[in-house]
């Protein structure tokens, strides 16, 4: 059963890959958390090996309002 259900859930986000909204009411809580903490991970390995190579990690760049005239 396990099986099928995965097979379902799978389908289903392949059939609504450009609807994420309809996708996320298919997939189950605990699949959403888990791809979640393992974003978070990556994030996190890629901090480290950006520190422990003496780089800095990627800042976002910083946004600069439009120059105004009076």
């Amino acid at each position: 059963m396990v099986e099928r259900v995965g097979a379902i859930r799978k389908t289903a986000a392949h059939v609504f890959r450009r609807h994420p909204e309809i996708a996320r009411e298919v997939t189950s809580a605990y699949e959403r958390r888990r791809r979640a903490a393992a974003r978070r991970e990556k994030v996190r390995k890629a901090a480290e090996a950006g520190e422990a190579s003496g780089k800095l990690a990627a800042a976002p760049a910083p946004t600069t309002a439009a120059p105004t005239t009076p």
